[in-house]
């Protein structure tokens, strides 16, 4: 690929980017009598002073004493309007940072990564625990389950002392600011979701999770309950998918179809929970004979063979899911029968949400797979107008051959964008990294010289065999090789072609 930059005047540019003779005579004779070394030894004052004013307050070890120059006393610098200016910036900035932490740090997001797994850890455990009485009276479960709110607990604290970018993309490094924001969004929601009822009841009344009483039952089968809430954490997740995202570089259209692959397994996840709750309320398991103990999916009075009661609680959660994606795909197969009316109207609110989902998911996964395959469908209708382009013209056979070649070689290669676009919506300073990062040949030359030149500069492709520029033609552009080969030769040559 060759990069060209125009010239419209047709002026020779020497190499370098540097004047010519000719020039350089006018430049001195321009400016007569010019002291160039009294200017130079300022400077260098100028700059020595910069040096030791940074060891002094700015250098590691601080030293104890600075020297200034006579020209430039350290008073006259230390009453000036800018450095009193600077010096109440200063101690502002550092005021304000103490302890406060980027949202952009690499710890942070570590620690937003980790807290974005004990989120998904969550969405998982917690229908098991509410659904499946046994589930939760395993310690190794209750212990995870502790630490996992202490850890949220501290994410609480720490959101206080979290910077946030605000709508001028400006670091808020304020404590009151950026409480009144977490308090406004998310402060509730992690409160609430984290508050450990069940602990503060064991405290407040230490028998009651030993008591078999009606009505110690029917509060831990409430409290169970309440654990629904911890799901509202979930809510936090698509932060979490913006920040890895945008950190880590991520396809957009990859993570959004992770995201609606793991909205239909949580959707299935929480559907198979409950629908086992429907079959087993009982809490604890009754134990009674099956005669006295109600019908239901689980188990029924004229079919005792297939009683699942008694089952393991990953062997009742296989089955609830198994219905739950027979339900959600199609209609099911019949071999779990539904007893009651409260499993047949959660069939039907099943069925609902499976044909809302499924429809949602399957939808949107169509459009992201023909958004990810975009350029191969922006070549397919650029070769088509190319096409029909040299039917049209009806060009001869050799010429329609060139010119297809040259397409598919340029689409290939090229970016199918509008680049000028999209360049000239963006500041100098960053087209010219842009250019830094795709030309490497720039990367040596003067930043100041490549930002006039990022906007002349245009990508070009050329075809083998190709023909830049002819002998005896007037140059108007520049050209900068970035990859391939150059070949020059001419009449004195012999034609004779050398490789450049």
């Amino acid at each position: 690929m060759a990069s060209k930059m125009r010239n419209p005047r047709g002026n020779a540019v020497a190499p370098g980017g540097g004047p010519t003779a000719a020039n350089t005579k006018k430049a001195k004779a321009a400016i007569p009598g010019m002291h160039r070394s009294a200017s130079k030894q300022r400077v260098m004052n100028m700059q020595a002073y910069d040096k030791e004013y940074f060891d002094h307050n700015l250098g590691p070890g601080r030293r104890s004493s600075i020297t200034a120059k006579p020209k430039h006393s350290l008073k006259t610098i230390k009453d000036s309007k800018f450095s009193r200016s600077y010096r109440q910036i200063k101690h502002k900035a550092q005021d304000s940072k103490t302890y406060i932490i980027n949202p952009k740090d690499a710890n942070s997001v570590k620690w937003d990564i980790f807290m974005g797994i004990l989120i998904a850890y969550s969405g998982v455990t917690v229908p098991l625990v509410v659904c499946f009485p046994g589930f939760q009276n395993q310690s190794d479960w209750s212990t995870v389950s502790t630490v996992v709110d202490v850890c949220f607990g501290i994410d609480i604290v720490r959101n206080f002392v979290v910077g946030y970018h605000d709508e001028r993309d400006e670091l808020v490094v304020d404590h009151v600011d950026i409480a009144k924001k977490y308090v406004r969004t998310w402060f509730v929601l992690d409160a609430v979701s984290t508050i450990p009822i069940e602990s503060i009841i064991s405290l407040i009344d230490p028998q009651a999770d030993v008591s078999h009483s009606y009505a110690s039952i029917q509060l831990f089968r409430i409290l169970r309950v309440t654990r629904i809430v911890k799901l509202a954490r979930l809510a936090k997740l698509r932060t979490f998918f913006s920040k890895a995202e945008e950190t880590f570089g991520l396809n957009a259209g990859v993570v959004r179809l992770v995201r609606l692959i793991l909205l239909v397994l949580f959707v299935s996840h929480l559907l198979a929970c409950f629908f086992h709750l429907l079959g087993q309320p009982n809490d604890p398991p009754s134990h009674e004979p099956l005669d006295n103990m109600p019908d239901s999916w689980l188990c029924t009075a004229d079919k005792p063979k297939r009683c699942l009661r008694g089952e393991t609680d990953s062997v009742r959660y296989l089955y609830s899911l198994y219905w739950v994606i027979t339900t959600l795909t199609g209609v099911g197969f019949g071999d779990v029968i539904i007893v009651t009316a409260f499993e047949k109207l959660y069939a039907i609110f099943a069925m609902i949400i499976g044909a809302s989902v499924f429809g949602f998911v399957i939808g949107n996964i169509s459009t992201l797979l023909e958004s990810m395959d975009k350029r191969a469908a922006m070549y397919q209708m650029k070769m088509m107008l190319v096409k029909d382009y040299i039917r049209t013209r009806n060009l001869p056979v050799d010429l329609r051959v060139k010119l297809r070649r040259y397409f598919e070689h340029y689409l290939s290669r090229a970016s199918l964008f509008d680049e000028s676009s999209i360049l000239g919506e963006i500041s100098l300073s960053l087209r010219n990294e842009i250019v830094h990062e795709t030309i490497p040949a720039f990367s040596l030359i003067n930043p100041q010289f490549v930002m006039d030149m990022a906007i002349c500069i245009k990508p070009l492709f050329l075809l083998a065999e190709s023909v830049i520029a002819k002998e005896h033609t007037v140059g108007r552009e520049m050209y900068f090789l970035n990859s391939g080969v150059v070949a020059m030769y001419n009449s004195s040559l012999n034609g004779k072609k050398v490789l450049l």
